[in-house]
């Protein structure tokens, strides 16, 4: 850039396709000696992330390139946290966000495809019920009789279970990730938002301040809102809420962080 040249106004927002989920099978050449996955391995699985979100998002690699755009690497880091091994099948989670015109962060999470999956709460719409879905590996280690619970086969939070399920069909998870969107690409832009996480309905907001008083001057407002830890607030409505909600919501947060 220019000596004298104004640098363009940053415009903060999180891209607000679903994040993207890749599934890769560890293959014996990408381990080393010592039987786990060699270090580098990792960022052509980003790769393989970054493309597929660029996909979901409306983007074809290819196309960009052809029309003389490109995405140079400037920074890249990773931490390790547990080896993948030969034939674990790997989940690739990943996200971007616009951090200027000119520049995008893109954020990935490397997780090994669960055996088994608890679910809970939202099952029966908030009455106790959990469940426990298992893969094809973990499942034959399950009999009649071993996963026992206190409200197991209560008819009343089996019966909300049974009106949930029914419930959730296509058009309603598009109607979550509709929302979703509109709540991520409100919030992002806002006074004291540093990142806004999360997926659907379930987001998270870190803030520059303590989020105790957000919550607090929000309630006074007539919203609803929690935290999860000392700068983040925490919003998770109704999957059934309307546009002109999520609206009325947004203006109230704004409200408050502008305050």
């Amino acid at each position: 850039m220019k000596a004298g040249r104004p640098e363009p106004e940053v415009e903060r927002r999180t891209v607000t396709a679903p994040p993207s989920v890749s599934r890769v099978r560890v293959r014996y050449a990408e381990t080393d000696k010592m039987g786990v996955v060699y270090y580098a391995n990792y960022f052509v699985w980003f790769e393989v992330g970054r493309t597929d979100l660029l996909r979901a998002s409306g983007w074809n690699y290819r196309d960009m390139e052809t029309e003389g755009f490109g995405l140079p690497v400037i920074e890249a880091h990773c931490t390790y946290r547990e080896s993948a091994k030969y034939d674990d099948d790997i989940d690739v989670r990943t996200t971007g966000e616009m951090l200027s015109p000119v520049r995008v962060k893109f954020s990935y999470e490397v997780v090994r495809a669960a055996d088994a999956v608890t679910l809970a709460k939202g099952l029966a719409n908030g009455l106790p019920m959990g469940a426990l879905l298992a893969g094809e590996r973990a499942a034959p280690g399950f009999v009649p009789g071993d996963h026992g619970s206190t409200f197991g086969g209560n008819p009343v939070a089996a019966a909300a279970a049974a009106a949930v399920v029914e419930a959730i069909d296509d058009e309603l998870l598009e109607h979550v990730r509709s929302r979703g969107a509109e709540l991520v690409a409100g919030l992002a832009p806002l006074p004291g938002v540093r990142l806004v996480r999360g997926r659907g309905l379930l987001l998270g907001i870190e803030l520059d301040r303590p989020a105790g008083a957000v919550v607090d001057a929000c309630r006074e407002r007539g919203l609803l809102v929690l935290s999860a830890g000392p700068d983040v607030l925490r919003l998770t409505p109704p999957l059934v809420v309307a546009a002109a909600e999520v609206e009325q919501a947004l203006a109230v947060i704004g409200e408050v962080l502008s305050a």
